[in-house]
């Protein structure tokens, strides 16, 4: 039977590559979290290299302190995050229209958020989305496409490496994460502020601490 593969190219056969995978069958590299000392670098570097710090500053906060989904973000209405008097709403509501799995959710606004929408609306008082570009004679409502590479690049030139439009939420979900030690929540609140509909899929987004010494040394 062995002249049967003869001349069949074995180097064209290739092994399926398992979900979540790279190239080799390794793991695929997970998106850095970002530390109180990345967050500074970060705020400084929209502040002094932006070109729409108020707009920029308020896309990358709501990935950071409400953990929205980039998608989420480049369909966010100004009025979402207001309530009907037109005052600003206490919370971030994500409408089922925009949201994954067409799940509504609303999480509790976070003071940067707040400010940074106060700022938001004072620099662009006309702009009924908070993701858009700045080419051309009018503000334009950014894609998709164009705010993944926006966040990526600008991580970038932050020099904050190993980061990706994913940053913002699995730093929001690990935060969560892990202040809810010793506090009356858990990782189902986590798992509800992110919008997940399965826990397993939650916990793939929370990084490992480094020091388990001191980890476990803290129990009493």
């Amino acid at each position: 039977m062995e002249h049967i593969y003869h001349d069949l190219d074995l180097s064209r056969l290739r092994r399926p590559r398992r979900k979540g995978r790279g190239p080799l069958g390794k793991p695929r590299g997970q998106a850095r979290i970002l530390s109180d000392t990345d967050l500074v670098r970060l705020e400084q570097h929209i502040a002094t290299a932006s070109n729409a710090p108020h707009s920029n500053r308020l896309k990358v906060y709501l990935t950071i302190y409400a953990g929205l989904r980039v998608g989420e973000v480049c369909q966010m209405l100004v009025a979402d995050l207001l309530q009907k008097d037109g005052s600003i709403s206490p919370f971030v509501r994500v409408r089922a229209r925009i949201a994954k799995g067409n799940r509504e959710r609303v999480i509790p606004m976070h003071p940067k958020i707040r400010a940074a929408l106060v700022e938001f609306i004072k620099h662009h008082p006309n702009v009924p989305y908070i993701a858009f570009s700045h080419r051309g004679a009018k503000p334009k409502q950014q894609s998709l496409t164009a705010l993944t590479n926006y966040l990526s690049d600008l991580y970038q030139k932050a020099s904050l490496f190993g980061c990706s439009s994913h940053t913002g939420r699995r730093t929001f979900i690990t935060n969560l994460a892990r202040n809810a030690n010793g506090t009356d929540f858990s990782l189902r609140d986590v798992q509800r502020l992110a919008g997940h509909a399965r826990l397993d899929t939650t916990e793939k987004y929370i990084g490992l601490g480094e020091n388990l010494a001191n980890f476990v040394g803290s129990l009493k």
